[in-house]
């Protein structure tokens, strides 16, 4: 066991920008509620700093929330008229409400930040007592204990102590807590955005695909009309004729060009802006790679620094080996890679030349996606090492949207199957097969069309591959042939395929469970019990020995089967009704299998299965309960679990369905 190692960036140089930030913050506050003019000597004198951060401080807030603060020969005073970021408003700032909010802001500070807060300040910050926050701490540590994490204090400060590896993992199911009831699309995205209209560029885009027959799959949509939109917003006050124009458009095709020039074209009518067609291609690149072949998104990578340039790449890869060595996030995603390396090429620029972006709506990315901040702050500090710019707050909120977006992707890429259409002149049916296969089942996913195999066993994670051509015996994805008219039974062949594939998926879900689950000391075989209560004391008794759940448990058992009996068949699942979980100190699964029947309520059973789950795992119950029901409904199942079954034989048997 050893120390959680320090991030692999410069820890003074992240706490000078947080000073930097709690001073700005209380620049404001300051300025508020004297509701007047103040002179900068004697805002130095609050905030303990030089009269020349104070006008360095302005100058930056101002840059980031136009007009926010007003000037004068006399001194500053706030502008009553501006609308204020709630990132500023310090004593607006939502607090943690419950235990489960509070505990999310500790494991923040603990393994996010990978910082050593004060006990008392913590709970200050938490508003809660200090005995309160001892208590909650308490539980917090048992939650962690199971998961390799520890949480230790040394003169009155908080240490996370446990493997590298326990430390990502509790990092990445934080960050997919965070997003699971949220979705990084087209509509989701326009709150940040004042000045670029998304269902306006997007129609644009799409108009121009339509028109020269193009298909663009989802995720490039969504990334390509958020890279437009970004350089909308950042441009419609700035006219940028001083940036290079490169005459070069050779990683295009004529036709992908004739698309470009078109949004280009309609963009610069639409807005009113001036934009340079350097700024258009660049956006553009990731898009021209996923309507065309694979060869040009190679070509691309090993030639991005010609792109971007060498400082630009250079950077983009000690950003991808730094979040993954600190947070045990992969970004080395080829897509990501490129439309990033792009966003920081134009951040560059904008951050380099003093170009401001309206950033008011931005202070809501903070609060609803609180992890995702912190990694943009840690590759803003990362920038900032390199190239010694602070980044404002709307820079570090666009990094996060592409971080959301990149989430949001490999979740689509986790829960609907990944498809790729092999298909001869595709520029003439692509778009009426892509648009059936949608209507078809929302858990299609197409990731591309080609109109060969020569790639497709270079792409990674795709599940099927739907064609015109005949089938390669060579290629080990499942493929499924369709006719060009992609009629009613192609489309039954397609959902069918899509079905056993998302079973055999959560098949594979569960039998990770499974052995996660079920331990050798909570199985019991060939015993006897006479009646249901005999089997909730022992099973209750056992789970309470190996520190699994409470006496409570107990009761809420009981409190189930009083209200509705747990038999089904020839099993009974007993657990717990109650949404509190108090009573489960860890997951798991008891499981009982009886010489003879034993009577239960109407039923007689002779395999129990007890669920102890906590509420990080509740969401599992379904499916597990599910699993288990399945599984019995089979005759031959049932009569293979023989109560004389060894723990490895029972798991093996559970496993094989």
């Amino acid at each position: 066991m050893k120390s959680i190692p320090a991030p692999r960036y410069n820890k003074d140089a992240r706490k000078a920008e947080e000073k930097k930030m709690d001073a700005k913050t209380d620049l404001i506050r300051v300025l508020r509620e004297k509701n007047g003019t103040v002179s900068s000597r004697e805002l130095a004198q609050r905030l303990g700093v030089s009269v020349r951060s104070i006008v360095n401080y302005v100058r930056e807030i101002n840059q980031t929330y136009d007009h926010l603060i007003l000037s004068s020969n006399r001194g500053y005073r706030f502008n009553p008229s501006a609308k204020l970021p709630a990132l500023y408003l310090e004593e607006e700032k939502e607090i943690p409400a419950n235990y489960n909010e509070r505990k999310q802001r500790v494991l923040e500070r603990l393994l996010i930040a990978n910082e050593h807060p004060d006990l008392d300040w913590m709970a200050q910050s938490l508003c809660i007592s200090p005995v309160t926050f001892q208590n909650e701490l308490a539980k917090i540590r048992a939650e962690l204990k199971p998961e390799g994490l520890f949480i230790k204090t040394k003169n009155n400060q908080l240490f996370m102590i446990g493997e590298e590896k326990d430390r990502r993992k509790a990092i990445m199911r934080l960050l997919n807590h965070e997003l699971k009831d949220s979705y990084f699309n087209l509509a989701s995205i326009q709150k940040y955005f004042l000045t670029a209209n998304i269902s306006e560029i997007e129609e644009i885009v799409t108009r121009a695909l339509r028109e020269y027959e193009y298909f663009l799959d989802d995720f490039s949509l969504l990334n390509y009309v958020l890279h437009l939109a970004i350089l909308i917003e950042s441009e419609h006050r700035e006219n940028h004729n001083d940036i290079p124009i490169r005459t070069d458009h050779s990683g295009y095709t004529p036709h992908i060009q004739s698309i470009v020039d078109r949004i280009y074209a309609d963009l610069k009518v639409q807005y009113a802006i001036t934009f340079s067609s350097e700024q258009i291609y660049d956006a553009s690149i990731l898009m021209s790679a996923r309507i065309v072949s694979k060869d040009l998104n190679k070509i691309m990578f090993n030639q991005l620094e010609n792109y971007v340039g060498r400082e630009v790449n250079e950077l983009l890869q000690d950003i991808i080996l730094s979040v993954h060595d600190v947070y045990g996030i992969d970004l080395k995603v080829d897509n990501f890679m490129v439309r990033f390396a792009f966003h920081l090429k134009n951040l560059l620029y904008r951050t380099k030349n003093g170009l401001s972006v309206t950033s008011q709506h931005f202070a809501s990315i903070q609060n609803e996606f609180p992890f995702l901040y912190v990694i943009s702050v840690y590759i803003a500090s990362l920038i900032n090492q390199r190239f010694h710019c602070s980044l404002a707050n709307s820079e570090i909120s666009y990094i996060a949207l592409h971080l959301g977006v990149l989430m949001e992707e490999k979740k689509a890429y986790e829960e609907k199957v990944s498809c790729v259409l092999v298909i001869l002149d595709y520029l003439n049916i692509a778009s009426r097969i892509t648009t059936a296969l949608q209507s078809l089942s929302s858990d299609i996913y197409i990731v591309n069309i080609m109109t060969s195999y020569d790639e497709i066993e270079k792409m990674q994670d795709i599940d099927l591959i739907l064609t015109t051509l005949p089938l390669n015996p060579a290629i080990s994805i499942p493929q499924v042939k369709i006719t060009m008219m992609c009629g009613e039974a192609d489309l039954r062949k397609i959902l069918e395929w899509t079905q056993k594939i998302k079973e055999n998926r959560d098949r594979q879900k569960i039998i990770r469970h499974i052995r996660r689950f079920f331990h050798p000391e909570l199985f019991l075989s060939n015993t006897v019990f006479h009646d249901r209560q005999e089997v909730i004391e022992t099973g209750c008794r056992i789970l309470l020995e190996h520190g699994y759940a409470t006496k409570r448990y107990r009761d809420q058992i009981n409190e189930h089967e009083a209200i509705a009996p747990s038999a089904y068949r020839n099993i009974a699942i007993p657990h717990p009704l109650s949404s509190e979980f108090d009573s489960v100190k860890k997951s798991a699964i008891l499981t009982i299998l009886c010489q003879r029947p034993v009577p239960w309520s109407s039923h007689s059973v002779d395999v129990i299965f007890m669920i102890c789950l906590t509420k990080e795992d509740y969401p599992l119950f379904k499916d597990l309960f599910q699993w288990i029901t399945r599984f019995f409904i089979e005759e031959e199942n049932s009569r293979r679990m023989k109560n004389d079954l060894s723990f490895d034989e029972f798991i093996n048997l559970l496993s094989e369905k």
